[in-house]
C-alpha cells in the first residue's frame, strides 16, 4: 500500500505573521525593562509625572474653559454690558430702562432677558428663617436660555407686570427640601416675609448660571421695582441674549453702538459717556484672569513634560550605548534596521503605557487636592473629573512621549555598523555627536527649568508684596456675622432691633466693640452719579465714578479699627429725624474736593438735575481695601443705619479672645433678640481677607509644584548623565591621575563640565524667560519680570542641584584606581 501524500501545511497569512512578530517583540521589550529595574523605574516615574500633571491640566482646563454650558445652542448665546468710559472702562450691568431699549431696538437678538442676583430670607416648615441666593429674572429668561422647567411653568409677562407673588425653586432644593414630589406646586415658599406661590421647578441647567441659585423670582419683586424701571445708564441687570437666524456677534455689536449713540443724545444726563459691550457667554463665564492663569498652568504643564521626555531620551541613548554589541549581533543574524527601531520604539511605548496607568493615579490624586484645596478659588472646580475624555488625552500624551523621547535614541543606537561593533569600535552612544546630542537634552531641561523656577519666585514675591499690603482694618481680632432681616420690616423696625442686637453683644465677654456695617469687603463697585456742592448754595459739580455707600452703626469704625483722619464718627444724635450726614473716605475728599477741608460741605446722589437730599459731611476716615489688595480703594461714603436703613449687614465683633470660639456665643446673643433674623455665616475678618488672596495662592502652588518638579528632573538627568561619561572615561581617568593628576583636578573636571551645562542651559531658560514670563504681568503685584531676587534666588537654586548632581558622579571619578582602570584598558 502505497503512503499517501500529504497535504502541504497552509502558511500562516501576513496578517498572523506580524501579530506573531508583535507579541514576540512585546515579551521580549517586557523581559528587557525586567532586567534593568534601575532604568525603568527612573524612567517611568519621569513620564508619570509629566503624564500625569498634563491629564490633571487637561481636565481643568476643559471642565473650566472649553466645557459648554448646558443650555441649547449655548454658542449662539452673548451678554451684553454698559460700559462707562469715564469710570474706567469696565463692563458693567445696566438700568432697567437701557435694557427695555435694547430689547426693542436690537434685531440681531431672537430674544433678550435680564436677571440679578441677589439674597432673601426664607422660612421652613418650623418658621425657622435662613438666608438664601435668588435670581430676580425677566419672564423670558428659561426661554431664551432653552430651559424650560422640569415642573410646572415659568412666569408670564402679564404675571410679572402684575408683581404676582410666584417663585421657581431649584431643582436641588425641590430634591433636598421636597423629596421630589409633584405636590410641591400646591405650596407656597416664605420670601421676605411675604407668602410666594411655587409654580414651578427650574432646569438643573439653570444652575450654570447661578451655581448657588434656590429661588428664581420675577423681576418685579425687587424692591424699588416701580421706581427703578426708569432708571438708565448703569444699574443692577445682567443682560444674556440670543443671536436671531442668521445674525453675527458683529451685527448685534453694529446695532446696539448705534442705540447707544442715539440713547447718549436723547438721555445726556445719564447716558452721555456710556457704550454697550457684547460678548459671547463663554468668554464671561470665566474671569480674564482666571483664563490667563489656566493658560499659564498649561505652559507650566507642557514645561515639565518637555523636561521628563528629555530625560527619558537621555536614559534611552544612555541604555542604547551598553546594547551596541547586542545590536550589531542581531544585525548579522539578518535584522533589519527597521526591526530594531521598531523593537526600541516598543520598548518605550511599553513604558510610556505603564507610566499612563501611573500618571492617571497621580492625575486623579492631583485633582483630589486640588478640589479640596481649590475650593471656592476657580470657578466648576467641582465639577473637574478624570473622565475617559481625560484618560485618552493621557493615552494620546504617552503615544507622543514615546515618539518624541525614543525615536531619536532608536535611529542613532541602530546606526552603527556591526562588523566595526563586533571588532570592538566605540558605539555612537558615546561618540562625540552622541555626548553632543545628551548635553543639549540637559541644557533644554535647564533652560525649561529656570523658567518655571522664575515665574514661582516672582509669584512668591509678589504674593509677599500683596500679604504686607495695609487693608485699613485691624483684623486680628475681629468676627463677622452675616444678618438678613426680612424685607416685610419696616424701616422703622430695623435700627431698633440693630441696637439691641449691638448691645446685647458688647456685654459678651471678651468683646471691646461691635458695630454693623452693610457690607464689609466688597466685589466690583457700582458706577454712581454724585454731585459735590463746591460752596453754600451752588449746585457744585456732578461725577460718575465707581462709589459704594453703606448704612453703618456708630461704632462700626472701632469695632473694624478704622482711623479717622478728620471730623468726626456717627453718634447718638444722628437719629432719624436729625439733619442726613455722612462720613467719606480719604479717597472721595481727594477727588471731590481736591486742597481743601471738606468736613462741612454737602453732597447727594445723582447727578446736577437730581433733586435729592443734601448730605452734609462730618468726618473723614482712612481708605480701606475692601475690593483686596491688589486693587486701589474706590470712593467710599458712609451712612448711618438710622438714616439709610438696609436689610443685609454684617456684624463686626471686636474681640480680645479668639474670635473663632466667640462665635456660638454671638449667635446664641442673636438669637435671643429676634429669632426671624437668620445668621447667614460666621467668619474673621482675618479668613476673609486671606480669602482675596486664595485664588493666588493657588495658582503659586501649581506653579511651584511644576517648578519643584522641574527642578528634580533637572538634577536627575545632568546626574545620569554625569554618571554615565564617569562611566565611559573610566580609562581616561585613571591614566590622568596615573600621569599625576591629583583628585581634586579630577573633581573640578567633572564639576566643571556639568556646570557648564548648567550654566548654558540657565543662560538659554533666562533669553526664553524674557519673552514668555510676560503672561504673568497680570498676576504680579508691585514685582517687576526682572526683579533681581526672584531671578536670583531660581538662578542659584538651579544651580546649587546641578551642583550636588555632578558632584556625586565625580566622587565616584575621584574614587577611581589607576592600576585597575589601566589594567582594564
Amino acid at each position: 500500500m502505497h503512503d499517501q501524500p500529504q497535504p502541504p501545511h497552509p502558511q500562516p497569512s501576513r496578517v498572523a505573521r506580524l501579530g506573531e512578530q508583535l507579541r514576540q517583540d512585546l515579551a521580549y521589550a517586557v523581559r528587557g525593562l525586567g532586567r534593568h529595574p534601575g532604568f525603568a523605574g527612573t524612567a517611568l516615574l519621569t513620564l508619570s509625572l509629566g503624564i500625569g500633571a498634563s491629564a490633571a491640566m487637561f481636565s481643568v482646563m476643559r471642565a473650566i474653559l472649553f466645557q459648554p454650558p448646558p443650555f441649547v445652542a449655548p454658542g449662539r448665546l452673548v451678554t451684553v454690558w454698559s460700559v462707562p468710559h469715564r469710570a474706567g472702562g469696565g463692563t458693567v450691568p445696566t438700568g432697567h430702562a437701557d435694557v427695555a431699549s435694547w430689547r426693542d431696538n436690537c434685531h440681531a437678538f431672537a430674544g433678550l432677558a435680564a436677571f440679578d442676583s441677589t439674597s432673601v430670607v426664607i422660612q421652613d416648615r418650623d418658621g425657622i428663617a435662613q438666608r438664601v441666593s435668588a435670581v430676580h429674572m425677566s419672564a423670558n429668561l428659561f426661554e431664551v436660555l432653552g430651559t424650560p422647567p422640569v415642573l410646572g411653568r415659568g412666569f408670564t409677562t402679564d404675571e410679572l407686570e402684575r408683581r404676582e407673588p410666584l417663585a421657581l425653586i431649584s431643582h436641588d432644593f425641590w430634591l433636598q427640601q421636597h423629596g421630589g414630589r409633584t405636590d410641591v406646586l400646591a405650596q407656597s415658599v416664605v420670601v421676605d416675609g411675604r407668602p410666594c406661590r411655587i409654580i414651578g421647578v427650574a432646569a438643573p441647567a439653570t444652575q450654570a448660571l447661578d451655581d448657588n441659585a434656590v429661588l428664581w423670582l420675577p423681576a418685579s419683586l425687587v424692591p424699588g421695582w416701580e421706581s427703578g424701571r426708569a432708571l438708565r445708564g448703569p444699574g443692577a441687570w445682567r443682560v444674556i441674549a440670543r443671536l436671531a437666524p442668521g445674525a453675527g456677534l458683529d451685527a448685534a455689536r453694529t446695532e446696539l453702538a448705534g442705540i447707544a449713540t442715539r440713547l447718549a443724545r436723547e438721555y445726556p444726563a445719564t447716558n452721555s459717556d456710556v457704550g454697550i459691550h457684547v460678548a459671547t457667554l463663554d468668554e464671561t463665564r470665566t474671569a480674564p484672569t482666571v483664563r490667563r492663569a489656566l493658560y499659564v498652568l498649561v505652559g507650566a504643564v507642557a514645561a515639565v513634560l518637555l523636561i521628563a521626555c528629555s530625560n527619558v531620551a537621555s536614559l534611552l541613548l544612555a541604555r542604547g550605548a551598553a546594547r551596541q554589541r547586542e545590536f550589531a549581533v542581531r544585525t548579522a543574524l539578518g535584522a533589519s534596521r527597521g526591526r530594531l527601531v521598531g523593537q526600541l520604539f516598543l520598548e518605550n511605548l511599553v513604558l510610556a503605557l505603564c507610566a499612563t496607568a501611573a500618571g492617571a493615579g497621580i492625575a486623579a490624586a492631583a485633582l483630589q487636592g486640588l478640589r479640596a484645596f481649590g475650593s471656592g478659588r476657580l470657578p466648576r472646580l467641582d465639577t473637574v473629573v478624570l473622565d475617559a475624555p481625560a484618560l485618552a488625552f493621557a493615552a494620546g500624551v504617552a503615544l507622543v512621549s514615546a515618539a518624541a523621547s525614543g525615536l531619536l535614541p532608536a535611529l542613532r543606537s541602530t546606526g552603527r555598523d556591526p562588523m566595526a561593533m563586533l571588532r570592538g569600535g566605540r558605539g555612537p552612544a558615546d561618540s562625540g555627536p552622541a555626548r553632543r546630542l545628551r548635553a543639549g537634552l540637559i541644557v533644554t531641561e535647564f533652560a525649561l527649568a529656570i523658567v518655571l523656577l522664575a515665574a514661582a519666585f516672582l509669584l512668591v514675591r509678589s504674593l509677599g508684596r500683596l500679604a504686607a499690603v495695609d487693608s485699613g482694618f485691624r483684623s486680628e481680632r475681629a468676627l463677622l456675622v452675616g444678618l438678613n432681616f426680612p424685607r416685610d420690616r419696616g424701616d422703622e423696625e430695623v435700627p431698633p432691633v440693630v441696637r439691641r442686637m449691638i448691645e446685647r453683644v458688647q456685654v459678651l465677654p471678651g468683646v471691646r466693640a461691635a458695630g454693623i456695617s452693610e457690607e464689609v469687603l466688597l466685589g466690583d463697585a457700582n458706577v454712581q452719579a454724585l454731585t459735590a456742592e463746591a460752596s453754600a448754595g451752588s449746585p457744585g459739580v456732578s461725577r460718575r465714578l465707581p462709589l459704594r455707600i453703606d448704612a453703618v452703626s456708630e461704632d462700626y469704625f472701632k469695632a473694624a479699627g478704622v482711623p479717622l483722619r478728620a471730623g468726626r464718627q456717627f453718634g447718638p444724635g444722628d437719629g432719624a429725624d436729625a439733619p442726613a450726614v455722612a462720613v467719606i473716605n480719604e479717597t472721595l475728599a481727594r477727588q471731590l474736593w481736591p486742597g481743601t477741608d471738606p468736613v462741612g460741605r454737602r453732597l447727594r446722589e445723582g447727578g446736577p438735575d437730581d433733586t435729592g437730599p443734601w448730605v452734609t459731611v462730618v468726618g473723614i476716615v482712612a481708605d480701606l481695601r475692601r475690593q483686596g489688595p491688589d486693587r486701589a480703594p474706590i470712593a467710599q461714603v458712609f451712612r448711618p443705619l438710622t438714616q439709610r436703613t438696609t436689610r443685609s449687614m454684617i456684624l463686626v465683633v471686636a474681640t480680645d479672645l479668639d474670635p473663632a470660639l466667640l462665635a456660638a456665643n454671638v449667635r446664641a446673643a442673636l438669637a435671643g433678640i429676634d429669632r426671624a433674623v437668620p445668621v447667614s455665616r460666621t467668619a474673621t475678618l482675618n479668613e476673609q481677607l486671606d480669602a482675596r488672596l486664595a485664588p493666588r495662592r493657588l495658582i503659586l502652588a501649581l506653579i511651584g509644584t511644576f517648578a519643584a518638579c522641574a527642578l528634580a528632573l533637572a538634577g536627575i538627568g545632568i546626574f545620569g548623565l554625569m554618571n554615565y561619561s564617569v562611566a565611559c572615561r573610566t580609562q581616561e581617568m585613571g591614566v590622568r591621575m596615573a600621569l599625576g593628576a591629583r583628585p581634586a583636578d579630577v573633581l573640578r573636571l567633572i564639576l566643571g563640565e556639568g556646570l557648564r551645562l548648567a550654566a548654558a542651559g540657565i543662560a538659554v531658560g533666562l533669553g526664553l524667560a524674557a519673552l514668555v514670563l510676560p503672561v504673568l504681568a497680570n498676576l504680579l503685584f508691585e514685582v517687576g519680570l526682572a526683579d533681581p531676587a526672584a531671578l536670583g534666588t531660581a538662578v542659584g537654586l538651579l544651580l546649587a542641584v546641578a551642583l550636588l548632581a555632578c558632584y556625586l558622579p565625580a566622587r565616584r571619578a575621584v574614587a577611581i584606581n589607576p592600576v585597575e582602570a589601566l589594567r582594564a584598558e
